[in-house]
């Protein structure tokens, strides 16, 4: 059900795309609106930062050979271990990783082991749709986020916001 380049069919994606906006429309709903304002505000930016530094640090490239503890892939790729293992939940929560063990009495750097799913793989850099270098070029970099600090400025004046920046 996917092409030559490992992609859905257009018709999937329009209903996967229909069905996100359903989601999104349900959360609106559920959720109070200054809760949903701030986690729409805050949660895109932070959450855009964590997948970032799991690029920049070569997390998935190092969990190709299968899955590891925080600890043992700090040592890898050269992090902090509880950092890197608070930076694995969270992108964990997210849906990019997964936890290989399910103890819940132990967890910790020592005790947690991450592996790759169908979206961290796409940080690999020998993955065929790989998105790695589109990450490390586009976020968290200071032009772009200047520029889009205008956003308010081009749409008042039709000025192109990139180059005011």
């Amino acid at each position: 059900m996917r092409d030559k380049r490992g992609l859905p069919p257009k018709p999937v994606v329009g209903l996967g795309l229909l069905l996100l906006r359903g989601m999104s429309w349900f959360q609106n709903l559920l959720i109070p609106a200054p809760m949903r304002i701030a986690d729409l505000t805050f949660g895109g930016w932070s959450f855009a930062e964590v997948v970032r530094t799991a690029a920049a640090l070569g997390v998935a490239d190092a969990l190709a050979c299968g899955p590891m503890t925080a600890q043992a892939l700090a040592k890898e790729i050269g992090a902090e271990p509880e950092r890197l293992y608070r930076l694995l939940r969270f992108a964990t929560v997210h849906g990019v990783f997964s936890v290989a063990s399910k103890s819940r009495l132990q967890q910790g750097p020592e005790t947690t082991a991450f592996r790759n799913n169908a979206l961290s793989a796409c940080l690999r850099e020998d993955h065929p749709n790989s998105q790695k270098h589109l990450i490390l070029a586009v976020v968290g970099k200071q032009h772009l986020a200047a520029g889009w600090s205008e956003l308010e400025w081009g749409v008042r004046t039709g000025g192109r916001i990139f180059e005011r920046a």
